[in-house]
């Protein structure tokens, strides 16, 4: 099987998904009172977290590779 080469963005992005989809799912079976601009806003503010944590990395990645 082939290796793939690990992206903490995407491990990010997955997380805040999980993240938003239980706060909805908690929200719509009455345990927990979420007003919807939270997840909304939950999800975006996550998104840009991925981006930037993919912008480091790459610019990481790319200088190591430079160095060698």
């Amino acid at each position: 099987m082939k290796s793939h080469e690990f992206r903490p963005s995407h491990l990010v992005a997955g997380v805040v998904c999980l993240a938003v989809a239980v706060t909805y799912l908690l929200d719509a079976s009455g345990l927990w009172q979420v007003p919807t601009v939270v997840g909304g806003n939950v999800f975006l503010l996550g998104m840009v977290a991925a981006a930037v944590t993919g912008t480091v990395h790459r610019s990481l990645r790319r200088r190591a590779r430079d160095a060698d």
